[in-house]
């Protein structure tokens, strides 16, 4: 888990796996990231860094394990 206190809104668990690296942002069921975050995820992704958004710890490893070499 990715912590930034004097940066409030940043996608929460930064992985790297063979070359990538992935940030993803894990919301409860059915909530949506707020304004902050979409703008942090919106200036990440300029940088051309995965961001990811999901709901569940296991559409997380999905997206984790579609990554390799």
């Amino acid at each position: 888990k990715f912590s930034s206190p004097q940066n409030a809104g940043v996608p929460d668990h930064i992985y790297f796996k063979d070359g990538h690296t992935i940030l993803i942002e894990f919301k409860a069921p059915n909530k949506k990231p707020s304004k902050l975050q979409l703008k942090h995820i919106e200036r990440i992704q300029q940088q051309h860094i995965h961001v990811y958004v999901v709901d569940s710890v296991d559409k997380g490893k999905d997206i984790f394990n579609a990554y390799s070499k």
